[in-house]
């Protein structure tokens, strides 16, 4: 079930989370559950699913993942519940509810903005103790490199290195480094330098 060779958004978010290895921050399968690009107008829509598509590293593919954990952040840092966000944004109008609860008139994509700010946040804590992101990566094994040669997995692998840099390049973070990049910091306003000076 937990197995990205069957869904290899997993392995994404197992490599490239600030806290690896976690199978509740998102996947394929989430995504096409939760909905997100009804509200989030960068989220990428999905009309057909095309599970072959899953596999091959892609700006569409890797952008969803970072939907899904900018989504997870903004569920974590409201108390909500992963299961409700897996509902779907239709029977769980986290966005609205926030609004409601705070006095707000944020947009999804404001909110979203602050999931990507929180993840971020999480890299940079990481980078800074000298944690390289990219030993993250999930063993080959798991991957599928080799793939097997038998069973329901059989012949499947995932280009989890290419997935992992597309995704850090999409959330705004170095492609080759995993370090969130300098314009990102400041767009986020997480410039600790730029913040004492204001």
């Amino acid at each position: 079930m937990h197995d990205p060779r069957f869904d290899p958004m997993l392995g994404v978010h197992f490599s490239s989370d600030p806290t690896p290895g976690r199978y509740t921050i998102g996947c394929g399968q989430y995504y096409l559950m939760m909905h997100l690009w009804e509200e989030v107008t960068w989220a990428p829509r999905v009309t057909r699913y095309a599970k072959n598509e899953e596999y091959i590293p892609s700006n569409s593919e890797e952008l969803k993942a970072v939907a899904g954990a900018c989504f997870k952040q903004v569920i974590d840092g409201s108390g909500g519940c992963l299961v409700a966000g897996i509902s779907g944004i239709q029977h769980w109008p986290i966005f609205r509810w926030l609004n409601a609860a705070t006095g707000w008139n944020k947009t999804a994509d404001e909110y979203m903005e602050i999931g990507r700010r929180m993840q971020t946040l999480r890299q940079m804590f990481n980078i800074r103790e000298g944690i390289e992101p990219l030993i993250f990566k999930m063993p080959d094994r798991i991957a599928g490199n080799p793939p097997l040669n038998e069973g329901p997995l059989k012949g499947k692998s995932v280009k989890i290195e290419e997935m992992m840099r597309l995704y850090w390049k999409h959330i705004g973070w170095d492609e080759n480094s995993g370090g969130p990049l300098k314009e990102t910091i400041i767009n986020l306003n997480l410039d600790m330098n730029r913040s004492k000076s204001v």
